[in-house]
C-alpha cells in the first residue's frame, strides 16, 4: 500500500496505478485539499492471484468466486489492518485501461462507500478486483483478442469525511467559459469568476470563491475545463474527485460552441465583425454570417464549402479588390516600420500600440482570411474539374524553401553549422518575420530565434541533391483549361503575397508589443515583461490595474490552453476495412512509415521518407514537407497550401481524408495514391 504523499513525486503514476489514482494524487500536487488515503498497486493484485494459485492464462469460469474466497497475502493484510482504523472509508477501482479520457473498459469502474471496519474494506478491495473479470470484460478481451494481462488494476482506499454540505462545480457552463456552474443539494447557480459576480446561489460568497479558486487551480494545471465534487466538513473544503468537463456545451443565445478560445495579446481582442464583413463580400447565395470561425473554416478546408460555381468575371473582380487592399496594406506596413520607438513615454507608446492593434492588426487578419477564403473561392470554380498543377514557384513560402536549399548545398561537408556562418545571416534577414505559429505575435520569430531556420538548414544539408527535385505530376490539359489556369496562377500568387504581408504585420506588432512590455515592467506596472501578452488593447488604453488584469487573463488562457471544442465530424469515407478516400492533390504513389504530427512544434519528428499525416498544413510547414515521402491531411482542397507545396516538390498527396489521424496508427506502413486520393494502411 502506498499513501497519496508517497506518490506525489512519481512521474508515471497513470501508467503504474491508473488514471483515477493519477487524478487523485495530482490534486494534492495542485494544492487542493483531498481526504487522505492509500493505493493498492497493480503488482499487489498480481501477487494476490499468484498467492492463491489463480491462473489467468485462460480465465476460469468461477474466477470471481476464487478471488472472493482467496486470502490476502500476509504483508498486505498486515498493512491494511494497521492503516484502516476508525471512521468510514471508500474503496474504488483505478484501472490502467479505464478512466478520464479513455473509452476502453470503462465499465470495470466500481465504488464502495461507508465501510466502517477493516474487514469490510478488505472485502471491498477483492470486489474491486473482481470487476476486472466481469463477464462483459472477459467477452471484451476475447472479442478483441486481448491477453488477460490487460486486466491491470489498482485500488484506492480513501478516508471518508462527514460533510455538512456537498455539491459539484463545472468549469464550463452554458453562459460562457468564464462562468462556473455550481450545484449543491438544494440550489444551482453560477459564479462569474472573471468579474466576481454570483448568481442564484445560497452559499456564502467566501465558499463560492474558495470552490472556484480550487477548481481553477486544477483547470490551469490541466489546461482544460474540469468538473469537481466538493464537500465542506468542519468549515474545511475538500475536493473529493475531479474529471474533465464535457466539451460540447453550447451557448443558448447564439447556439455556438463555448470554445474557451483565449488568444493571447491582441488576438484576445479579435473583432469578429471584421470577418463577417469580409465573408459578406463573396458572391454566394447563402447568408455569409460568421457564428463560429473554427467550424466555418473547418468546412471550407474539408472541401464541404457551400460556395457556388463562380465565373472568371467574378474572380477577376475579387482579384481587383485584393490588389487594391494589398497595395494599401503594403504602404501602411512601410509607414509603421519606419516609426522610431526609442524615447517614447509609456502613454505615447500605449496610444500608438492601441492604434496598431485596432487598425493594423485587424488589417492583418483581413489579409490572412483573404488568403484562406480566396483559395476556396477559386476551388469553387474548379472543384468539379481536374486537379490543377500550376507549377507556381512564385509563392513566398516556396521561394523560402528554395533559398534554404541553396544555402544547404553550400554548407555540405561542414560539421558544425551556426548562425554565424557567412551564408546564414542573409537568410535570417530575409525571412526574419517567420514564426512557428502564424498570426500570433506572442510567439518569437526567426529574428529572435534563428535556430528555427538553422535546424531546417541542418536537415537539408544531410539530404542528397535528389531530395529537392523528385519530378512533378503530369500537367493537366492546358488546352481545355488555359484561361482558367492563367487566372488560377494569378489568384494563387496574390494569395501568397497576402499571406506574406500578414506575417510581416505580426512581426511589426511584436516589435511594438515587446517595447511596451519592457517599459511597463521597468515602471513596476507589470510583474513580468510577458504580461503584456495577457492584456487587451482596451486594458492598455485604460492603464488601470494592469497587474490584476494580466493575471486574470493569464489564468483564463491557462485554463483553456489544451482545450478543443467538440465537433460533429462525418464518418471517415472508406471502401474497405483498411482503405480511406480523400481528394487527390498531387499525383504519384508513396509508401512509408506513418508519422502523425498534431502540431507544428512536433514537425521535427518527421524523417525522410515518412508519410506525414496531419489535420492541415500552413506555409510555415513548407520547408519540412520536403522530407515527406507522401502527405495526407484531414482537411484541404486541390489548391490548399498542402496541395500546392506537394505538387511543387513532386510529393504524392491526398487531402480531405477525414479520419486519417484517428484510423491510421503511428509507425504503421501506409500507402498514399495522389492520383485517386486512396489511402491503404
Amino acid at each position: 500500500m502506498y499513501s497519496f504523499n508517497e506518490l506525489t513525486n512519481l512521474i508515471n503514476r497513470a501508467e503504474l496505478f491508473g488514471e483515477k489514482t493519477d487524478w487523485t494524487v495530482s490534486l494534492c500536487n495542485y494544492g487542493v485539499n483531498v481526504p487522505n488515503g492509500y493505493v493498492i498497486s497493480v503488482k499487489c493484485f498480481a501477487d494476490f492471484l499468484k498467492h492463491n494459485g489463480i491462473s489467468t492464462d485462460s480465465v476460469p469460469y468461477n474466477i470471481v468466486d476464487l478471488i472472493m474466497n482467496g486470502k490476502l497475502q500476509p504483508q498486505l493484510d498486515e498493512e491494511m489492518t494497521a492503516f484502516i482504523k476508525g471512521g468510514l472509508w471508500a474503496v474504488r477501482t483505478s484501472g490502467l485501461h479505464s478512466g478520464p479520457g479513455k473509452g476502453t473498459l470503462k465499465f470495470e469502474y466500481k465504488s464502495f462507500f461507508g465501510l466502517g471496519d477493516c474487514e469490510e474494506v478488505k472485502e471491498a478491495v477483492k470486489r474491486c478486483w473482481c470487476a476486472a473479470y466481469d463477464k462483459n470484460i472477459v467477452s471484451y478481451y476475447r472479442y478483441n483478442r486481448m491477453r488477460v494481462k490487460h486486466a491491470e488494476m489498482s485500488v484506492i482506499v480513501q478516508k471518508m469525511i462527514n460533510p455538512e454540505i456537498t455539491g459539484t462545480a463545472c468549469g464550463m457552463s452554458a453562459l460562457g467559459d468564464r462562468v462556473i456552474a455550481v450545484e449543491t443539494d438544494g440550489t444551482e447557480g453560477y459564479y462569474d469568476w472573471y468579474n466576481g459576480v454570483i448568481t442564484g446561489l445560497d452559499l456564502q460568497a467566501d465558499m463560492v470563491r474558495e470552490i472556484s479558486d480550487n477548481l481553477l487551480k486544477i483547470q490551469s494545471a490541466r489546461g482544460r475545463p474540469v468538473s469537481v465534487r466538493w464537500a465542506y466538513a468542519n468549515d474545511v473544503l475538500y475536493i473529493l474527485s475531479a474529471d474533465f468537463a464535457q466539451p460540447d456545451v453550447r451557448c443558448p443565445e447564439t447556439g455556438g460552441l463555448v470554445t474557451g478560445d483565449c488568444r493571447k495579446a491582441f488576438v484576445i481582442d479579435w473583432n469578429k465583425r471584421m470577418l463577417n464583413r469580409f465573408f459578406s463580400q463573396f458572391p454566394s447565395p447563402k447568408k455569409a454570417v460568421l457564428t463560429d470561425s473554427e467550424i466555418y473554416c473547418s468546412r471550407l478546408y474539408a472541401g464541404q464549402s457551400d460556395l457556388p460555381k463562380i465565373t472568371r468575371y467574378q474572380i477577376r473582380k475579387e482579384l481587383s479588390l485584393y490588389e487594391k487592399k494589398k497595395a494599401a496594406a503594403q504602404r501602411r506596413l512601410e509607414r509603421l516600420d519606419l516609426i522610431n520607438l526609442n524615447g517614447m513615454d509609456i502613454q505615447g507608446l500605449t496610444d500608438l500600440l492601441t492604434s496598431v492593434s485596432e487598425g493594423d492588426f485587424y488589417e492583418m487578419q483581413y489579409l490572412y482570411y483573404s488568403y484562406t477564403v480566396m483559395s476556396m473561392v477559386v476551388y469553387g470554380a474548379f472543384k468539379d474539374g481536374d486537379t490543377v498543377n500550376t507549377g507556381n514557384s512564385a509563392f513566398p513560402y516556396i521561394q523560402a524553401v528554395k533559398d534554404l536549399w541553396n544555402v544547404s548545398r553550400k554548407l555540405r561537408g561542414k560539421e558544425n553549422v551556426t548562425v554565424y556562418d557567412e551564408n546564414i545571416p542573409e537568410i535570417i534577414g530575409k525571412y526574419k518575420y517567420y514564426s512557428l505559429y502564424e498570426q500570433d505575435p506572442s510567439y518569437p520569430n526567426c529574428d529572435e530565434k534563428p535556430g528555427m531556420l538553422l535546424e531546417t538548414v541542418k536537415i537539408f544539408t544531410a539530404l542528397d541533391d535528389r531530395a529537392y527535385s523528385r519530378g512533378h505530376v503530369p500537367k493537366m490539359h492546358l488546352e481545355k483549361y488555359s484561361k482558367q489556369s492563367r487566372l488560377l496562377h494569378e489568384v494563387l500568387k496574390c494569395c501568397g503575397e497576402l499571406w506574406e504581408l500578414s506575417e510581416k504585420y505580426c512581426f511589426v506588432l511584436r516589435k511594438f508589443t515587446e517595447k511596451l512590455g519592457e517599459e511597463l515592467y521597468s515602471k513596476g506596472l507589470l510583474d513580468e515583461k510577458d504580461g503584456i501578452y495577457h492584456l487587451t488593447a482596451g486594458d492598455l488604453h485604460d492603464g488601470e490595474n494592469l497587474k490584476e488584469k494580466a493575471e486574470k487573463n493569464k489564468l483564463y488562457y491557462s485554463c483553456f490552453r489544451n482545450f478543443e471544442p467538440g465537433r460533429i465530424q462525418p464518418k471517415a469515407r472508406s471502401d474497405g476495412e483498411n482503405v480511406l478516400k480523400g481528394i487527390p492533390a498531387s499525383g504519384g504513389t508513396a509508401e512509408g512509415k506513418a508519422k502523425i504530427i498534431k502540431d507544428i512544434a512536433d514537425i521535427y519528428r518527421l524523417e525522410q521518407g515518412d508519410v506525414l499525416i496531419t489535420s492541415y498544413t500552413a506555409p510555415v510547414w513548407t520547408a519540412n514537407l520536403l522530407l515527406a515521402g507522401g502527405i495526407i491531411t484531414e482537411k484541404g482542397s486541390p489548391i490548399c497550401h498542402t496541395a500546392i507545396a506537394a505538387r511543387e516538390f513532386g510529393i504524392p498527396c491526398a487531402v480531405a481524408v477525414i479520419g486519417a489521424m484517428s484510423e491510421i496508427k503511428e509507425g504503421s506502413t501506409v500507402t498514399v495514391c495522389g492520383d485517386t486520393g486512396e489511402i491503404k494502411f
